[in-house]
Formats: C-alpha cells, structure tokens, sequence
C-alpha cells in the first residue's frame, strides 16, 4: 500500500500543473483553491487512486491533460487514461520498491538466487557458436616481422597496471587474482593476435574469465559484504573455467557469455543500490564506462578502422579496457575506509 505522503505529493503537484494550465487558458483569473478547474471526474478520480511518486507519470498526466482541452475528449475517458496510468505506475513502482528492498535487506542470497536464475535462462537458449568471421581484424598489417602489429602491442598497458597491481596488492587473494588475471591477459591476448583462431583465442579468453570474477567480488566485498565477496571468488572462477572448457569441448559459447556478462550486470546493480564503504567510488564508475566503450569499439572494428585509417576498432578496444584496469588500480591505490575519513577530518 502507498503511503498518505506519496499521494498528496502527487496530488500537490497535479494541482500545480493544473494551475499553471488554468493561468495558460484563463489569464489570471484566479483558480479556486483546492479545485481542479472545476468538477471533473478526470481530476476526482487522481484523489482517489493511490499512485507513486515519478516524473514520467506526471508527465504523462500533464500530456493527457493537454490532449483532453485541444481535442474536447469527454473528461470521463480521460480520467479512465488517467486511470491506467497510475495503475501500471503505482504497480511498478511498488514492485521495484520491493525488489530494493529485498536486496538491500538480504544482499547475498539475491545475488546467489539472481546467479541461479539467470545460469537457468540458458538452457532454452540455441547453442552460441564461435563466429569464425571473429578472427578476420580490420588492421592486419605487419611490422618489424610482427603479424597483425598493432593488435598486439596494444596489450602492453595490460601487462604493465597487472604487474604494478600485483607488485602493490599480492597479498590478498582477490586482489592476486584480479592483477594476475590483468597480466596475464596481456600475454594471452597478444599471442592470439599473432595467430588468431580458436585454439590461441582460448588462452586470450581464460585470463579474462578471472578478471571478471575478481572484480565482481571486489565489488561485493566492498559495497555489501567482505566474507561474502571473498566466498563469491571461488564459484565464479570455477564458472568461468568452465565455461571455457565448455566451449573447447561443445563448441558452445553460451556460459562464457553468462561468465562475462552477468558480473558487469550484477556491477552495475551492486553500485546503484549500495552505498560506497571506501572512498574512490568514482573509480567503478570509469571503469564501468570505460569498458562498456571497449565492447563498442570491439563491435565496430572495421567501421572505425575506415573512418580513422590509423588505429582500428579492436586496437582501440585494449586501449579502454586496459584504462578501465587503469581506473580499478588507482581505486585500489587511493581507497581508505569512509569511517577512518571522517574520525580524521573530525580531528
């Protein structure tokens, strides 16, 4: 049930619009207080739906309004419109309230639940097969006796913030496989450029399977729970390597695909709903947006390859991914415990 409150807020700012239609069509002549211009089933019915709070509900409501005065549409269909409006909004709004609510209040079981629901969902899907097309990169050119050059040397920034992250963060078991795993993508990626198929595209993939495990439980260590986080790490690499086996044994890419894609989604989720422990939260945000344009890039290799002639789409795609890693090792570097910042600026 909507709270008193959300309805005469909703209320307060239906009347509002609908003085300021009353001032656009009457001038000043003044709108009696508490009335909707006049007795109007379409304004009556807004006092009795309890509805949620929303712009866009609002603002479907004042379009409505608008629509009814130009083209003279008795006020009874429009408050049935009205209606419907506040009866599918108040329900999803009521529906998203509660699934926050459940994930904030019980975080770890959610997330193993969102896991288990979402590794289901692939069963009904058709096979995922590798696309041989994948190998044929917009930039082939060879230099110094190095095939496809650029596609290769580009995974250097890889191998360069792993090894700086494993040099600073060895010791704790999330942080060694998130920077071994950034390293190693370095060299595995660079060796399936020198000869992309499918065997060499194994070793670029398997690295990166523990870098998206890794992260996802640095996320949930730090914004829900830190045993839980540390728990997380095992399940999903065992996942991740599986997935790749999977593939090599089936030639079926549909688990790898859960394996990188549902911990940028459970991210993302973690990130919108929990607040930040540690300072450098902007950090997952870059990181965040800077890989989401790695996979554009990756996606229109040829395409920015003909418009820049220089670089190609997939090169630029190790560039900001390996930014994003960037942004995850200064997050690392310069995080410090929300609690310690405030005793200290109290001091």
């Amino acid at each position: 049930m909507v709270s008193s409150t959300a309805v005469v807020e909703l209320s307060g700012a239906l009347n509002a619009r609908l003085r300021t239609y009353h001032d656009q069509r009457h001038g000043s002549k003044r709108m009696p207080t508490g009335s909707c211009l006049r007795p109007d089933p379409a304004c009556q019915a807004f006092r009795q739906i309890a509805v949620v709070r929303g712009s866009l509900f609002r603002s479907c409501c004042w379009q409505l309004l608008r629509y009814h005065s130009t083209q003279r549409i008795p006020s009874t269909i429009v408050a049935s419109r009205w209606f419907d409006i506040a009866y599918s909004t108040s329900l999803k709004g009521i529906l998203l309230m509660e699934v926050g609510r459940i994930v904030r209040d019980r975080p770890v079981p959610f997330l193993y639940g969102f896991m288990i629901v979402t590794l289901v969902a692939l069963l009904p899907i058709p096979p995922l097969l590798q696309n041989q097309n994948y190998h044929q990169f917009a930039d082939q050119r060879e230099f110094f006796g190095i095939p496809n050059f650029w596609n290769v040397v580009s995974n250097l920034p890889f191998i360069a913030v792993g090894a700086i992250g494993l040099a600073q963060f060895r010791r704790n078991a999330m942080t060694f496989v998130l920077f071994g795993g950034i390293f190693l993508t370095g060299f595995g990626s660079a060796y399936y450029h020198l000869d992309p198929n499918d065997q060499t595209l194994f070793w670029d993939r398997l690295p990166m399977t523990l870098c998206f495990a890794a992260i996802l439980s640095a996320v949930v260590e730090e914004r829900v729970d830190a045993k839980a986080g540390a728990v997380l790490l095992r399940p999903l690499l065992a996942i991740g390597i599986f997935s790749l086996l999977l593939w090599r044994w089936t030639d079926d890419l549909r688990l790898y695909a859960w394996a990188q894609f549902f911990p940028f989604t459970a991210l993302v989720l973690i990130l919108s709903l929990f607040p930040p422990k540690f300072t450098g939260a902007p950090y997952w945000g870059a990181a965040a947006a800077l890989y989401a344009l790695a996979k554009l890039l990756e996606h229109y290799d040829h395409e920015v390859y003909s418009f820049i002639g220089i670089l190609s789409g997939h090169t630029l795609k190790h560039l900001a991914a390996a930014a994003a890693c960037f942004a995850i090792l200064r997050l690392f570097q310069v995080r410090q415990p929300l609690e310690t910042v405030a005793v200290a600026s109290r001091a």
